[in-house]
């Protein structure tokens, strides 16, 4: 029916444009449209009395669109619509040279099973209508006038990227559609939403045709090693493992720096399709430079090898690293931290600062009897010595206006870690949400505090749904991590969080029956603020003192400074004296935990 009125399919209205051949202007055309509708409606007026007003206004619309009809056809309607023309439009065939292309099922490889099929089957009846553009990729897509001696050695396989590179080098008006012939995804981590919507925009059809087996059962990949650049000397550093399998295995897992093997364990996989994560600890051992491999042993009747390797550089300096804890009162946090020191072998410098009265400070773990002489750092450069920040029970009255702007700038510029401990002087209760500091932190505090938000509350440890980072794990088991967890005893203090930044992560929380409306539980947050990392780790005091003794602090101090930025690597500027190098660091919140481990895998949380 719509095509005996209109001619064309409904189809064809929808792709095509609506234009007007002629080339008189469109608003000439809505001129005479009602002029005309004046002059029709001045005509009924003058028979008002023998016509009643319902057929007036019938006959006047009736009347109107007539001549609005008769105005559109002296204007030439046309519709504009786009045919492939034979020879004069093409088609891109993009053909993965990826090296995992050499494997097949049979006697043949995947490359050339495809190039056989493309060659007998859908080159001829294509090369009839349009003009073939043939294209290899891997990292980067180039043009080759045959299939015939295309070679698999790519190591990547970057469909965005060969996509791209042919949709903007093509002229898109000639372009047709693009083929591609690929067995596998794009591994690049780089294809992305935008980089899908970049290729979207360019309107060309792109047609998929997959080599090999949609599921291979006995095929492992170790598709993602996650682990802190830096380590430092002595400690154990854990690596967060990925596998992907299509079905349930016992994968055996090794790490080796160059011939030595460092660590080997199995892992058990699920019997659904996907990917598994598990952590593995390594010890570093002395400074030096580590070149980390990780394998996956192969399966039984497993051909492709290729993707079973992980290669992870990691710097072991010998130096070590700077933490400065300044405590407003003594509180136990503080003694099970210098515990932790005198107990376990922590390469790390560990300095405090205990405010015994308003003027005096109790200090602990200097280097010589100048440093800290007169308390909290008052300049610049001796504060930046540091590559980790603890503020405890402090309010911040304490301190300057300067030095609160120099913690700020601790962060943002000199790239270090700051970490906020919950306390009865500390966060909201201390008076930071009304400094500069709270521009860093992961929370919100209010400026103007009411009740106190640090109170004592029996509450009970949460652990948020599917959480994976390092900071929260008591077993490489994520079950047995759990179980863990949900036996907790419960908490005896709470620092309550009314607003968490909405680029904060919650590590941790605690559920509790809050004393006033509006309450929220408490949670440890990291975020990263230009260069540095600020955590905020609310107080989680445990109920009973031999549990709390069982997960000390100790675990808290490497991976606050793991990934503070050096302070030694600085460039020399003539004009602007010195400048930070930035780097990717990170510095995290956290429960204690019996071991010492540098967490990977929460590069710039937030």
């Amino acid at each position: 029916m719509f095509e005996l009125f209109f001619k064309y399919s409904r189809d064809t209205f929808e792709r095509g444009e609506l234009l007007f051949a002629s080339e008189w202007p469109l608003w000439l055309l809505a001129v005479l449209v009602v002029a005309g509708a004046l002059a029709f409606a001045v005509s009924l007026y003058r028979y008002r009395q023998d016509l009643s007003l319902a057929k007036s206004v019938a006959i006047g619309a009736l009347q109107t669109l007539m001549w609005g009809c008769l105005l559109l056809m002296l204007w030439r309607p046309a519709l504009l619509t786009q045919t492939l023309r034979a020879q004069e439009n093409s088609v891109a065939l993009l053909v993965d040279a990826s090296a995992s292309m050499n494997y097949g099922e049979g006697e043949a490889s995947r490359l050339e099973e495809a190039v056989g099929t493309l060659q007998d089957d859908l080159l001829p009846d294509l090369e009839e209508s349009l003009e073939v553009d043939m294209f290899a990729f891997s990292d980067s897509a180039s043009g080759i006038s045959s299939l015939d001696g295309l070679s698999a050695v790519g190591a990547t396989t970057r469909i965005g990227d060969g996509l791209l590179d042919i949709l903007r080098n093509s002229n898109a008006g000639a372009l047709a559609a693009v083929i591609l012939v690929s067995d596998g995804v794009d591994n690049s981590t780089e294809l992305d939403a935008a980089r899908i919507a970049d290729i979207a925009s360019f309107g060309v059809p792109v047609h998929t045709v997959g080599v090999g087996r949609e599921v291979i059962e006995e095929d492992l990949e170790l598709e993602d090693v996650v682990i802190a650049a830096q380590g430092p000397a002595g400690s154990t550093v854990s690596a967060q493992v990925s596998i992907r399998h299509a079905d349930n295995a016992l994968a055996q897992v090794k790490i080796y720096d160059g011939d030595a093997i460092l660590a080997s364990e199995p892992v058990q996989l699920p019997n659904t399709a996907g990917v598994t994560t598990r952590w593995i600890d390594i010890d570093v051992g002395d400074a030096g430079v580590r070149d980390l491999r990780f394998t996956v042993d192969a399966l039984p009747g497993e051909r492709n090898l290729i993707n079973n390797t992980q290669l992870r550089p990691m710097e072991v300096p010998e130096q070590r690293r700077s933490i400065l804890y300044i405590e407003g009162e003594p509180r136990w946090e503080y003694k099970y931290v210098r515990r932790a020191i005198v107990d376990e072998d922590v390469p790390i410098r560990f300095v405090t600062l205990l405010r015994t009265t308003p003027n005096k400070f109790y200090r602990q773990g200097v280097s010589s009897g100048d440093e800290l002489a007169d308390g909290f750092p008052a300049d610049e450069s001796e504060l930046f010595s540091y590559d980790a920040l603890i503020i405890g029970s402090l309010e911040a009255a304490a301190l300057s206006e300067e030095q609160r702007q120099m913690i700020y700038d601790f962060v943002s510029r000199r790239g270090g870690t700051l970490l906020m401990l919950g306390a009865r002087r500390g966060l909201a209760d201390g008076g930071w949400g009304a400094t500069v500091v709270n521009d860093v932190l992961p929370v919100d505090l209010p400026a103007d505090v009411g009740e106190p938000s640090f109170i004592r509350l029996p509450a009970r440890a949460m652990l948020p749904d599917g959480e994976q980072s390092l900071i929260t794990r008591f077993d490489a088991d994520d079950a047995a991590n759990r179980v863990i967890w949900d036996e907790l005893p419960l908490l005896k203090d709470l620092q309550l969080i009314e607003r968490g930044r909405p680029q904060a992560r919650c590590r941790g929380a605690a559920q509790g029956q809050p004393r006033r409306r509006g309450a929220a539980a408490a949670r440890a947050t990291p975020l990263r603020s230009g260069v540095g990392l600020c955590s905020g780790r609310q107080h989680l005091g445990l109920a009973n003192e031999p549990a709390a003794r069982g997960y000390e602090a100790r675990d808290l101090l490497a991976p606050v400074v793991a990934g503070a930025d050096d302070v030694a690597a600085r460039a020399r500027d003539a004009d602007d004296g010195a400048r930070l190098l930035r780097r990717s660091g990170r510095g995290h919140a956290a429960c204690r935990r019996p071991r010492q481990r540098i967490p990977a895998g929460d590069h710039g949380d937030g």
